[in-house]
């Protein structure tokens, strides 16, 4: 018996769903990516989606959309919000489009942005926009958030790739924002092998994110678009071979989007597990008084099991990784932990305007295992035997 961070699931559908692409002949981008597409935006209760080869791409091409929709001709440095505690995919793309990080603390219940720190923040740092994270399928406070944003004059965006499906006051996160992202790797909600999208209500924001996907031309672009008006007068001869916009080719292909639509079909069944599960570990883990699990703000759906050690387990997570090893478990550290104390900090544009404590507690005592979209009643019987051990030899 072992207890994996991740599991398939996949059933004969998702197969079957590949054979059919296989049969058609047609591999690349096409109508089954734009099928997946308008059903996804229906779900997540938003006007467009747009998908990509990863959540990573996902970040890439909404914060370059948003770069040459807002901030085109702004000659001071563009400030971005970032949570300390995230995954490297949260920060990279900011870097790599030129933007400087500002990091904020989180919460160390929730293990979202601090947001009395973000307050604090925005109107002392001349912040141009917010990137919240919902962390291991943990809603943000958006009605805090956006109180904040307004106040202040920012935007904000969603990396919402650890968190389809989860609500707040009943909207679907990733569709609060001015763009969400979202994942489709192994590990998570929805698997598609890779994969990602970006979802928005902003039509000019999604029409530049189509063109940035495929090489910055106009293929899959809006006739309606205001890029199309930049080439006015050329020949539809000559327009498939023109750019308009600095893009990449991060286009998914056909067989990932046959797979997205039969995991979406079962999607409200994988949350409803991953909830169920979540309860069966918040019961196992309370029994002791070492451990803090992550408290959901609103309606999450539990990415994975976010933990906290405390009381006398503070500063003996190596110990514990080890009876983990024993019993065949799996863990990890909870994301990156403070990302500011990974080495590539030193390639990052960045500013630390207070101590981010909750992060570095975080990275001393967090960690994290895996949740699935089945249940999980023998990977948690394995952990509490392995808890029961453990806490017998302290």
């Amino acid at each position: 018996m072992e207890y994996k961070l991740a599991a398939s699931s996949w059933g004969k559908e998702e197969v079957q769903a590949m054979h059919r692409i296989i049969d058609t002949g047609m591999h690349s981008m096409g109508s089954t990516v734009k099928e997946f597409e308008e059903k996804f935006a229906s779900y997540v209760g938003t006007k467009h989606a747009v998908m990509v080869n990863s959540g990573s791409s996902a970040n890439l091409i909404g914060f370059h959309a948003l770069r040459l929709l807002k901030f085109k001709n702004v000659a001071h440095k563009i400030k971005v919000a970032v949570p300390a505690v995230s995954w490297s995919t949260t920060y990279f793309p900011l870097q790599q489009l030129g933007f400087q990080l500002v990091f904020v603390d989180v919460d160390l219940e929730n293990f979202n942005m601090d947001l009395d720190m973000l307050d604090k923040v925005a109107r002392e740092n001349d912040l141009d926009f917010v990137c919240g994270v919902n962390l291991l399928g943990n809603p943000m406070d958006f009605d805090r958030l956006t109180s904040i944003c307004n106040e202040n004059n920012i935007i904000f965006v969603e990396d919402n790739c650890e968190s389809l499906g989860a609500e707040y006051n009943g909207k679907k996160t990733g569709g609060f924002g001015l763009f969400g992202s979202f994942s489709f790797f192994f590990s998570h909600h929805l698997v598609t092998m890779e994969g990602g999208m970006v979802c928005t209500n902003d039509a000019d924001l999604a029409n530049y994110a189509r063109s940035l996907r495929a090489h910055g031309w106009l293929r899959e672009v809006d006739e309606d678009s205001d890029l199309h008006g930049l080439l006015e007068g050329v020949s539809e001869f000559e327009k498939k071979f023109r750019f308009v916009v600095p893009g990449y080719n991060l286009r998914p292909i056909e067989m990932e989007a046959a797979i997205g639509l039969e995991q979406l079909k079962k999607a409200n069944s994988f949350f409803e597990t991953r909830r169920s599960n979540f309860s069966k570990i918040k019961k196992i883990l309370s029994q002791y008084n070492d451990f803090h699990i992550q408290e959901a703000y609103e309606m999450a759906t539990w990415f994975g099991f976010g933990i906290l050690l405390k009381n006398k387990l503070e500063g003996r997570r190596s110990d514990l990784v080890k009876c983990f090893e024993k019993y065949n478990i799996e863990a990890r550290p909870l994301l990156a932990g403070n990302f500011l104390k990974n080495p590539v900090i030193e390639h990052l544009d960045y500013i630390v305007p207070y101590a981010c404590k909750n992060s570095d507690y975080i990275d001393e005592n967090g960690i994290m295992l895996g949740n699935y979209n089945r249940d999980m009643t023998n990977e948690l019987q394995l952990l509490e035997d392995c808890l029961r051990e453990f806490f017998q030899t302290l």
